[in-house]
């Protein structure tokens, strides 16, 4: 406990002390307009590369695979990520969502894998329109629900790090080497 307690103390003053330094000695982070959502824009190039990297590389005869312990096919996890995009990515850019075509399950391949792709541009779209001094603001998802704009950021990346983890499995369930464990870069 002791041995926590002074690591904890230790990276509180490493902290600290790094917090103090002038803005000339980080002499990058003033090329930054706006360091924050510019964190958030690169994660989300780097979970649209591989969304849609896993929904390029899975065969057009396994979208309908569902396994057992699942209640959803890897058409459905195409369509979830296509839905929950729309929706967040819309309230954290505080833009109106266009409305998507119903996507069933059962369309495959030839129409999810555009619709995902078009709904990682709406994103780019919506996330061009954030800057770091709107991240306190309260955003409405619907009259009942609330959140400040940056825990509607971080939901978004935890969802899509979800969506690829869950995706990850179904190709691992198939045989199939996941995209990003078979050597080549994204």
């Amino acid at each position: 406990m002791k041995t926590l307690f002074s690591f904890v103390m230790l990276l509180g003053f490493a902290c600290a002390a790094t917090a103090q330094r002038s803005p000339d000695a980080v002499p990058w982070a003033k090329e930054i307009k706006d360091p924050v959502t510019s964190v958030f824009r690169g994660e989300m190039r780097v979970y649209r590369n591989k969304l849609i990297w896993a929904a390029e590389e899975m065969p057009a005869e396994k979208y309908s695979f569902r396994p057992p312990f699942q209640k959803i096919s890897f058409a459905d996890l195409m369509i979830q990520i296509v839905e929950s995009n729309y929706e967040f990515c819309a309230v954290a850019g505080g833009i109106e969502a266009p409305q998507p075509q119903k996507l069933p399950g059962a369309d495959g391949k030839d129409k999810l894998l555009p619709a995902v792709k078009a709904s990682f541009d709406f994103c780019q779209s919506a996330f061009s329109k954030v800057h770091d001094r709107q991240l306190a603001e309260v955003v409405y998802f619907s009259r009942e629900m609330m959140a400040e704009r940056v825990g509607t950021l971080f939901g978004l990346i935890g969802n899509w790090a979800d969506h690829y983890r869950l995706a990850t499995v179904y190709f691992r369930l198939n045989g199939l080497t996941p995209p990003l464990t078979a050597g080549e870069e994204y």
